[in-house]
């Protein structure tokens, strides 16, 4: 087994280094990509694990750069629209091949994949494992030693899984041939596009619409829709409305006439969280009075970032109170800062004597800095009172009658919300992700910079089809394509019946029928490894259409939708081919080749076998996000 793994392991390293360099160049840097990931909820959950938006849009970006270079940058938009549903349901089938390991309880020893990764040839020198070109092969591609040794621990798991079924496979002689004689070949296909007008697609009955609507009633099934309150308490407007004396004024007057005070200063690091699971997990590390290296050590996840030892004017004012009012080894947070769950924590507390400026404050200032040292109590009190309000069923509009508060009402929790968009991308994917996780009737408290935000989840409005009426011109418009595709194979095929008989009618049928054509020339080997750059046909289809022998038609419906004609028109021995008469080591090379794709195949039906057993449910309202992002244009 471990001879395989090293036979196998330079096309795993690649692979993995690919999907790495790929999320690396989606997670950074786009603003868009944050604001909706914070936002979606899981597109699945299979056994105890979820397959995050996140990892779903990675994987997405991957596959339309993929199929982008395919296509030389004009990716056909019909591959385009399942596009989002096949990659989640590559996932799936992953996921569920994850938790199925899991539950049989297959695992991969250290010594086993440091004996793979030993044996990786990018990482030797002389033949010999070398832990510096390691090193700075990961260092590199941007990867750490843990996420390569997880993905490699993946991949050996996944050959034990399979092993058992694959290795016993064997593909007969005769097959073997065949497809080994398919992979040196070129084949050269005449194309006829029946003209555009040559059926006429009759009208049809509200009975036949509705009937078509009741067979294709997912592809208009509108996804479930959240629809929220929204209680904004706006801290600058409550800072205002705090009364300051003329004696408060004079005394801050008085102490700022002081030439040397003693300033308070405080060490203070930061613990900087993708999650706010992940921030709380680090608060309640921090409570046990622990150091914040030894925090850090046990929530690897968090970036830890010292600030150092500052005095009042460094951090924003919003959160310069509350950390100020820490005292040693204290902590607070979490707290959403431009995306991330930030947590505070002080480490030692000093004071310094510092000389006051000598110029003056105006009473204006002097009151705003005595409404902002009392804002963070009152701010609290007021929290504390609206709560509890809450909590005996008090509405958003009651609070409005006692609290200076802005309420909005009827805000659909969805990106594209008008209301939502004036709070900015971070905000708005807060209260999203909020939402989403809320009974109906209930509400919740997020704290952001200068404000909180209280949300009600208001209603729920379920997946629904619409009612016909509602949708009838789209109905109408898909029954129309589809019958005019059924109609025009009808055509192909009545038109095209003796051409079907007679290999030399072909040019005569196409004249006759007043067609367009075009030749189209592939190899299978360029199939194959994707260098087929097409806009006509998909892969899958041109895969089929190899398989054909000479003079044989076939009609298809092209990737643009239109219904072509298509015959074999000559097989010709590949000149570029690798397999030449006489070279035996080529030939070995293309028919093991052709035998793993065999073994891989079993692999994969196995894979949908056990996808099949979790019985997993895609939300297409999450994947349907990743076009908002518009990385599928």
């Amino acid at each position: 087994m471990l001879q395989k793994i090293r036979n196998k392991s330079g096309s795993v390293v690649i692979k993995i280094i690919l999907a790495i360099i790929g999320a690396s160049f989606v997670v950074f840097g786009i603003a868009d990509v944050v604001r909706i990931m914070m936002a979606t909820p899981p597109i699945a959950k299979v056994g105890g694990a979820k397959i995050t938006f996140q990892d779903f849009y990675t994987r997405y970006h991957n596959t339309i750069n993929e199929l982008s270079r395919q296509h030389r940058g004009a990716v056909p938009p019909q591959l385009l629209e399942k596009l989002p549903m096949t990659v989640a349901e590559a996932m799936v089938k992953e996921a569920a091949t994850d938790s199925e390991m899991e539950r049989i309880g297959i695992v991969a020893s250290k010594s086993l994949v440091a004996n793979a990764i030993k044996a990786i040839p990018q990482f030797c020198s002389d033949g010999k494992f070398d832990p510096a070109l390691y090193q700075n092969q990961l260092r590199a591609y941007g990867m750490t030693p843990r996420a390569f040794i997880n993905n490699m621990s993946k991949q050996l798991r996944l050959q034990q899984m399979f092993a058992p079924m694959v290795d016993g496979a064997h593909i007969s002689e005769t097959y073997l041939n065949i497809l080994v004689n398919t992979m040196v070949e070129n084949k050269v296909f005449d194309i006829a596009f029946i003209p555009e007008n040559c059926v006429e697609v009759p009208t049809p009955s509200e009975k036949k619409l509705k009937k078509y609507l009741e067979k294709n009633k997912e592809q208009y099934t509108v996804q479930e829709e959240r629809v929220i309150e929204i209680c904004i308490l706006r801290y600058d407007d409550i800072k205002k409305t705090i009364p300051v004396s003329d004696e408060e004024i004079a005394a801050e007057t008085a102490e700022r006439r002081e030439t040397s005070v003693a300033q308070e200063k405080r060490t203070v690091h930061r613990f900087i969280c993708k999650t706010e699971s992940s921030g709380e997990a680090v608060k309640q590390i921090l409570l046990k009075r622990v150091s914040v290296n030894e925090a850090l050590k046990q929530n690897p996840d968090a970036k830890l970032e010292t600030i150092g030892s500052i005095g009042r004017g460094v951090l924003p004012k919003s959160v310069e109170d509350s950390v100020f009012s820490l005292g040693e080894n204290e902590s607070f947070g979490p707290i959403l800062m431009n995306g991330s769950y930030v947590v505070y924590v002080v480490s030692e507390i000093t004071s310094e004597a510092v000389q006051q400026s000598n110029n003056k404050v105006s009473a204006d200032e002097l009151r705003a800095d005595i409404q902002g040292r009392k804002l963070p109590v009152l701010l609290d009190e007021m929290k504390n009172q609206m709560e509890d309000a809450l909590a005996e069923g008090k509405s958003f509009a009651e609070l409005k009658q006692n609290f200076p508060v802005e309420v909005l009402s009827d805000v659909p929790a969805n990106p594209n919300s008008d209301s939502l968009k004036t709070f900015g991308s971070d905000i708005t994917a807060a209260i999203i992700a909020a939402a989403s996780s809320l009974e109906e009737g209930a509400d919740s408290t997020l704290d952001f910079d200068g404000m909180s935000v209280m949300i009600r989840l208001a209603k729920v409005i379920p997946q629904h089809v619409p009612p016909f009426d509602d949708i009838a011109e789209k109905v109408t418009a898909d029954w129309a394509k589809s019958t005019k595709q059924r109609l025009e194979i009808e055509w192909c095929s009545n038109n095209f019946t003796e051409a079907l008989r007679d290999s030399k009618m072909w040019d005569d049928t196409v004249k006759k029928t007043k067609c367009t054509s075009q030749t189209l020339s592939v190899s299978a080997v360029d199939l194959i490894g994707g260098k087929v750059s097409q806009n006509l046909f998909s892969s899958n289809d041109l895969n089929g259409l190899m398989l054909l022998k000479k003079n044989q038609i076939e009609f298809k419906v092209a990737i643009d939708g239109r219904v072509v004609a298509v015959r074999v028109n000559r097989v010709e021995r590949n000149a570029a081919s690798v397999l030449r008469e006489g070279n035996a080591a080529q030939e070995s090379n293309i028919r093991e080749k052709v035998s793993s794709g065999f073994t891989s195949e079993i692999a994969t039906l196995a894979e949908q076998s056990i996808r099949n057993l979790y019985n997993v449910k895609i939300r297409e309202d999450s994947i349907n996000k990743v076009r908002a992002l518009g990385h599928d244009e």
